[in-house]
């Protein structure tokens, strides 16, 4: 959304260059989303997208019209939302070694037991030392495994132990499982060796859990919550228009609007698209909801 404050003759085509700049952002980032959704199997259209951070509103609804998703949500405190969870998730790290252990040769189990005493003893103890209780404490086991002459590796769950030769045939058939999800069903290399070329220990402190506060009904017409118009050049129409602009902090709970519009927040600016509609519900958050025609 770019503001109507160029002057001179190349005005307009400084709006097209900055739309067709918006209209690039928008693309490289739903492709990222397509890889992190229907690149692992996961249709982008049966979710919801949490747009956060401090620029992520501004482009979030035109992101989510190319995957096909229908509603949006834009957290409370958008921009440090990140930080918020950050202070919110229990404490952890991770113990990483290398190991390279052909699994088809279940008497090589020893000596990756020694490397995971010896990480769980770490983790355990890193733990302590932060301030957490035995009961507080949670381990998980993880191997990166790969077929042999691979270069890449996947990574599969680990009992939460110290292995047996008895535990070989199941990592394998594990790994096979996961590559055929990754992969496709039937990419597997039935009868070739697999390695275990990494594990990792994953170590966790539990904190207590974040509430989330919530707030009363609070509904207000826009007529309340308007703070005036603004002539911007709207990227999608590739138009001047004037369009609304409201009022974060006159926005309760239970109001809503509909684009196109703008809601000046303090570390963002929410940008409603026309035909998109947009309420707060009672965690402070905006929900936006596109329209069929999206």
């Amino acid at each position: 959304v770019l503001q109507d404050r160029i002057a001179g003759p190349l005005g307009a085509d400084v709006a097209e260059a900055a739309a067709a700049v918006y209209e690039l952002v928008v693309i490289n980032m739903a492709n990222a989303v397509r890889e992190v959704t229907v690149n692992h199997g996961h249709d982008p259209r049966d979710f919801v997208f949490l747009a956060y951070g401090g620029t992520l509103p501004v482009f979030a609804v035109q992101i989510a019209r190319r995957l096909g998703i229908t509603e949006v949500v834009i957290p409370l405190n958008s921009s440090v939302f990140c930080a918020q969870g950050l202070l919110a998730a229990d404490y952890v790290r991770h113990y990483d070694r290398t190991v390279s252990w052909d699994v088809t040769h279940a008497d090589g189990v020893e000596a990756v037991n020694r490397v995971l005493s010896e990480l769980r003893e770490r983790g355990i103890a890193d733990m302590k030392a932060e301030g957490f209780d035995d009961d507080e404490i949670k381990l998980q086991c993880y191997g990166d495994c790969r077929y042999s002459g691979q270069a890449h590796e996947l990574s599969v769950p680990l009992p939460n132990r110290l292995l047996t030769a008895d535990d070989a045939p199941t990592i394998v058939e594990e790994f096979e499982a996961i590559y055929g999800r990754t992969y496709g069903v039937g990419s597997e290399w039935k009868g070739v060796s697999t390695q275990l070329l990494n594990v990792t220990v994953r170590a966790s402190g539990h904190r207590t859990t974040f509430e989330f506060p919530t707030h009363a009904e609070d509904a207000r017409s826009a007529e309340e919550m308007l703070l005036g118009h603004r002539r911007v050049y709207l990227p999608e129409s590739q138009q001047w228009r004037d369009i609304p602009v409201f009022d974060d902090a006159l926005f309760g709970v239970g109001s809503s609007v509909s684009g196109p519009a703008i809601i000046d927040v303090t570390d963002t600016t929410v940008y409603v698209p026309e035909g998109v509609g947009v309420t707060r519900d009672r965690f402070f958050n905006y929900v936006l909801t596109l329209g069929s025609e999206s």
